[in-house]
C-alpha cells in the first residue's frame, strides 16, 4: 500500500508503501482524499476536504457538537495528530494504520480533563458519494436482522415501502413486500439509529468493494447510516457511536477497506478482528443442535384473559409436535396475567393450573424425550403490576428529562428497564433460575434482551459498560449461578441478533425474512461471518393467516427453503403444521433435514464460494466437513434436473437425496460438474480427500 500524504492546501509531502492501497489525504487532520486498490484499480474519491470525525459532548444541561476543524492542532505527525478543543480540556488523538493490506483503521482516543464533561456521540463519516459500478450492478450488504442484500441500492432504496398485513388478536402485523420507509419525500437517509447485528457492512460492484466498520472492543451502541440522492450516483456512508453512560475517556477504531471481490472479503476482515479480540460462539446443547427447531405456543393466556391452554395440556401439545418430528416446544402466556401482562412476575397463573401441575406436565414431556422452553421478558415491566411503583420506577431507564421509556403493547403500558440496575438484573436471573431449578424447564426464551441499546440518565444505576456488554455479563452471571450441573443441558436464547451475544446465548431468533422482507432477506451475511453460531428463524409469524394462497407462496415456501439450505433452526407455530397445504411439505423438509443434520451441524458454512456456476433460479450452499466431505444444499425453483459447476475438479463418492426420498449414488473422477434432481430441495454429499486447508 502506498500512502500519498497531503496537508490541507499543500502539495504532496511523502510516500509510503503498505500493501495493496494508495491513499491520499491529510491523515493527521482526519481528512481522506482518495483510496485506490492497486490490485483491482478500484478507486474511492472523497471530493470534500473536511474531517471524517465529529463529537457530541455533554456538560450538565449543556450539549454541544464539534469536529476536528474546531480544534487546535499540536504535535502533528504524518499518520497521527493530537487536537485540543478550545478551552474545554478535551484532547483527541487520531492515528491511522494498515490492518489487513486492503483496509485502514483510524484509531480515535478521546479524553476530557474536566470530569463533568461526558462523551455522548462520535460520528465517523465519509465525505461525498462512493460509486462501485458504472453498470448499475452495485450491491449493498447490510447487517439488518442478520443481513439484507439490496441490488442497485441508489435506486431501490428510493422505492416507497409496500407492506402486507395480517391480524392477530388486537394487533396488526406487517411484512415488507418491497421498498423502504421514508419519513418524508425529502428523507434520503436509511438505517440511521437502527441496531445492526454486526458492526460492518459492504458495498461492492464490478470494480471491487468498500468495507465500512467499527472495530470497537467495548461493543458500544453503533448505527450505520446510508444516504442516497436522486441526483447522484452511488452511496454516502457514516457511522455513529452513542454512549449509554458517563464517559470522559474512550478509544476505538473506525475502519474503511477498499478490496477486490464481493462482500465475502468484508466478512473475512471483520471475522479476523472479532476472533482476535472476542470470545467464540457458544456451543449449544446437542438436543437443540441436532433438532429441526421448536414448535411455539403463545396462546396459553392472552392479555384480555382469553385462555386457550392450561398446564395439563402441555403433554398433549408435545405429542402433536412429536408427530412432526419436533421434540422441543416453547410456551408463552403461561405467566401471571398472561402474555404481555404483569411482567416481570413470571410465575404460574392460577387460572391455568397450580405450580405442581406445571412441574408434573414438564416432567411428563421430559420422560418422553422432549423439552419445554419458557418465555420470559428481560426488558419490560407492566406499569399495572402492583409492585411497579416500588421497583419498576427504581430500575427504569431514565431519559434526560427524568421520564421513563414506555410503550403500549395491546392494552397494557410496559416500561423499559435498565440492564445496569442491579435489582433488575437479579430479577431477570431469578426468573430464569426459577424456570430451570423449580419448574424443570430445558430452556428459556429471554425476550427483549437485545432491544435497541438505551441511554439511561439515572444516577442510581451501575453504568459501568455498554448496553450490549451488560447483557453479556448478565447471561454469564446467570449461567455461573445455575452451576456446572446445567452446562450443556439448558438452552438460553433470545431475539434481535447481535454478534457478541453468540458467546453467551445458545441461539438467537434472527427474523430476517419477516423483518426485512423476502426480496431483501440475506442471512448468508451473518451465517458466513460467524459459521459456528447457531441461528433460529421464524417460519411464519403468529398473526399470519396462511390465506390467501398467494401470501403463502410468496413467503412461507421461500422461508422454509432458505432456512433449510443454511441449516437454520425452525421456529414454527402449530398453525403451520396443521395447514393442509403447507404442513405436508414442511414435514418432508424436516425429514430430509434429519438425514443430514449431524453432518451439517459439524460442517463449516462456506456459502457459494466453492461454486463457479449455478443455473438461474437455483441456489447452492456449500459446507466443508472436517472428515473431508463436502455437503451441498440445493434449492431448485426450476422444476427440472440440472447441474452446477465447482471451481476446481474433484474426485470421490457422490450421494444425494431429495424431498421425495429419491436417492442417488455415483463415483466421479476429475469432474467439476455436480448433478441435482428436479426436487425443490435436495442434499448432495461428496466424499473426497480431507479439506483442512480450505477450512
Amino acid at each position: 500500500m502506498c500512502f500519498i500524504l497531503l496537508k490541507s492546501g499543500e502539495t504532496m509531502i511523502d510516500n509510503f508503501k503498505m500493501n495493496d492501497l494508495e491513499v491520499s489525504g491529510n491523515f493527521a487532520g482526519g481528512i481522506l482524499a482518495k483510496i485506490v486498490n492497486t490490485k483491482s484499480a478500484m478507486s474511492v474519491d472523497f471530493k470534500e476536504n473536511k474531517s471524517c470525525l465529529s463529537f457530541k459532548i455533554e456538560n450538565g444541561k449543556d450539549i454541544r457538537s464539534f469536529s476536528l476543524d474546531d480544534c487546535v492542532e499540536e504535535n502533528i505527525g504524518e499518520l497521527s495528530g493530537i487536537f485540543y478543543h478550545q478551552n474545554s480540556g478535551i484532547k483527541v488523538k487520531i492515528n491511522w494504520r494498515d490492518i489487513s493490506g486492503d483496509a485502514l483503521a483510524c484509531n480515535v482516543s478521546f479524553s476530557a480533563k474536566n470530569k463533568d464533561i461526558t462523551l455522548r456521540e462520535i460520528e465517523f463519516s465519509l465525505p461525498g458519494y462512493i460509486q462501485v459500478s458504472e453498470k448499475g450492478q452495485d450491491v449493498l450488504v447490510y447487517p439488518d436482522a442478520g443481513g439484507i442484500k439490496i441490488e442497485n441500492p441508489a435506486k431501490e432504496l428510493l422505492k416507497p415501502g409496500k407492506y402486507e398485513t395480517g391480524n392477530w388478536k388486537d394487533r396488526k402485523m406487517s411484512v415488507r413486500a418491497e421498498g423502504f420507509h421514508r419519513d418524508s419525500d425529502d428523507a434520503y437517509t436509511f438505517f440511521d439509529g437502527k441496531s445492526p447485528s454486526m458492526m460492518w457492512f459492504d458495498y461492492y460492484g464490478e470494480k471491487g468493494g468498500v468495507y465500512f466498520a467499527s472495530h470497537d472492543l467495548g461493543i458500544e451502541k453503533t448505527s450505520f447510516a446510508v444516504t442516497v440522492s436522486p441526483n447522484k450516483k452511488g452511496l454516502n456512508f457514516r457511522m455513529k457511536k452513542t454512549f449509554n453512560r458517563f464517559l470522559n475517556e474512550w478509544n476505538g477504531d473506525f475502519v474503511i477497506g477498499v478490496h477486490e471481490g464481493d462482500w465475502h472479503r468484508g466478512a473475512d476482515i471483520y471475522r479476523a478482528f472479532y476472533r482476535s479480540n472476542c470470545p467464540p460462539a457458544r456451543k449449544a446443547p446437542e438436543f437443540i443442535r441436532q433438532s429441526p427447531g421448536m414448535v411455539c405456543h403463545y396462546d396459553f393466556k392472552w392479555q384480555n384473559g382469553d385462555i386457550n391452554h392450561r398446564y395439563n395440556d402441555i403433554p398433549l401439545i408435545y405429542e402433536e409436535a412429536e408427530k412432526h418430528h419436533f421434540h422441543n416446544i416453547m410456551i408463552a402466556g403461561w405467566n401471571t396475567g398472561g402474555f404481555d401482562s404483569m411482567y416481570p412476575n413470571f410465575r404460574p397463573d392460577p387460572a391455568l393450573g397450580t405450580e405442581a401441575e406445571l412441574i408434573k406436565a414438564v416432567s411428563a414431556v421430559k420422560e418422553k424425550g422432549g423439552n419445554v422452553f419458557f418465555y420470559i421478558n428481560a426488558y419490560s415491566y407492566d406499569k399495572a403490576s402492583p409492585d411497579y411503583e416500588e421497583f419498576g420506577l427504581k430500575w427504569a431507564v431514565r431519559k434526560i428529562d427524568g421520564g421513563t421509556m414506555d410503550v403500549q403493547w395491546g392494552k397494557n403500558i410496559l416500561s423499559g428497564m435498565c440492564n445496569s440496575a442491579d435489582g433488575w438484573r437479579e430479577k431477570v436471573k431469578n426468573n430464569v433460575k426459577y424456570i430451570i431449578d423449580t419448574i424443570g424447564g430445558s430452556g428459556v426464551y429471554i425476550d427483549q434482551l437485545s432491544v435497541l441499546p438505551k441511554e439511561c440518565y439515572s444516577k442510581d444505576h451501575n453504568h459501568k459498560a455498554g448496553w450490549v456488554l451488560n447483557n453479556c455479563s448478565m447471561i454469564k452471571e446467570m449461567r455461573d449461578e445455575l452451576g456446572a450441573e446445567y452446562e450443556g443441558k439448558i438452552f438460553l436464547f433470545s431475539e434481535h441478533l447481535n454478534d457478541i451475544l453468540t458467546s453467551q446465548l445458545d441461539s438467537q431468533l434472527i427474523q430476517t425474512s419477516w423483518m426485512t422482507g423476502i426480496k431483501y432477506a440475506f442471512p448468508e451475511m451473518f451465517r458466513y461471518t460467524f459459521p459456528d453460531a447457531l441461528l433460529t428463524d421464524m417460519v411464519l409469524p403468529k398473526p399470519w393467516p396462511l390465506n390467501p394462497r398467494e401470501a403463502e407462496e410468496k413467503h412461507v415456501y421461500d422461508i422454509i427453503c432458505r432456512q433449510f439450505s443454511m441449516n437454520i433452526l425452525f421456529w414454527t407455530y402449530d398453525h403451520v403444521l396443521e395447514n393442509l397445504r403447507i404442513g405436508k411439505f414442511f414435514d418432508s423438509v424436516v425429514y430430509l433435514g434429519e438425514k443430514y443434520k449431524s453432518l451439517l451441524t459439524e460442517a463449516k458454512f462456506k456459502d457459494d464460494l466453492l461454486i463457479r456456476y449455478c443455473p438461474d433460479n437455483v441456489s447452492v450452499k456449500s459446507y466443508l466437513h472436517y472428515s473431508g466431505k463436502i455437503i451441498f444444499t440445493v434449492w431448485n425453483k426450476t422444476g427440472g434436473d440440472g447441474c452446477f459447476t465447482l471451481k476446481e475438479k474433484c474426485s470421490g463418492i457422490l450421494s444425494s437425496c431429495d424431498l421425495a426420498g429419491a436417492e442417488y449414488r455415483d463415483i466421479i473422477k476429475g469432474s467439476e460438474k455436480i448433478s441435482f434432481s428436479s426436487s425443490l430441495l435436495s442434499v448432495v454429499v461428496l466424499e473426497t480427500e480431507p479439506l483442512s486447508s480450505r477450512m
